[in-house]
């Protein structure tokens, strides 16, 4: 699927939504209760009736990628330890949809897990894989081993985006920046924006809006993987 850049033209994303509690409704006992308990257990019951429950969330995921081992065997190539970071806004397990300056989320359709966590592992995976790189350490250290370079990846959207029209589309906004780990003040070896969309989408089918975030996630691994690559291919 071909994608389309959306930086020309394009104003910055609004600002950053803090997530939201989540509230736990309890089952109320089939039996009968004082007269004293009854107004609080309508009340109760009221609040309840507005969330979601479990049986009517649809869950889906970003990557299908097994957990990463940080060894990869006897390659040759250089140690790299992987950092991602992802937006606030998209930082809850219900799926982001922007239409106009603002957001809303899906109760009803939410990532199986953090979103974070499947990008790591999908970026994670492909970096494995990329020439010149012989294992990926995680970034807490811990392995024994010191790493070569270090690969910053940012991700500031993630998303469907509606408009007024009823047309939609999915959106990956990310950047990236590979670097000397042993020199913070030395010059960057490689950077990239990654800032492309998919569609079509109706607003309303999240399953097919996975399938295009799903496919512009893995377009964003094997660019980051090509320019660590290159990077590597540069050194003397």
């Amino acid at each position: 699927m071909p994608f389309r850049s959306l930086r020309e033209g394009r104003g910055e994303a609004g600002g950053a939504v803090r997530p939201g509690s989540h509230r736990r409704c309890a089952a109320l006992p089939g039996k009968v209760f004082p007269a004293v308990l009854l107004g609080g257990l309508v009340a109760m019951a009221a609040g309840c009736a507005s969330t979601v429950s479990s049986e009517e969330v649809q869950l889906h995921t970003v990557s299908s990628e097994s957990v990463v081992s940080p060894a990869t065997g006897p390659r040759e190539g250089m140690a790299v330890t992987f950092r991602l970071a992802v937006a606030e806004h998209l930082d809850r397990p219900e799926i982001a949809v922007r239409s106009g300056a603002g957001l809303r989320y899906s109760e009803r359709n939410q990532w199986a897990e953090p979103l974070e966590d499947g990008l790591d592992r999908l970026l994670r995976s492909r970096l494995v894989g990329a020439g010149g790189v012989s294992r990926v350490l995680p970034p807490e250290g811990g392995s024994g081993l010191l790493p070569e370079l270090i690969v910053t990846v940012a991700v500031d959207r993630f998303e469907g985006e509606t408009s007024p029209q009823g047309k939609g589309r999915a959106l990956v906004d990310a950047g990236w920046r590979v670097a000397r780990a042993d020199d913070p003040y030395a010059p960057t070896l490689a950077s990239g924006v990654y800032a492309r969309e998919a569609e079509p989408w109706d607003g309303e089918d999240f399953e097919r809006l996975r399938q295009l975030l799903t496919e512009l996630a893995d377009d964003l691994a094997e660019a980051v993987a090509t320019s660590v690559s290159e990077a590597v291919a540069g050194i003397p």
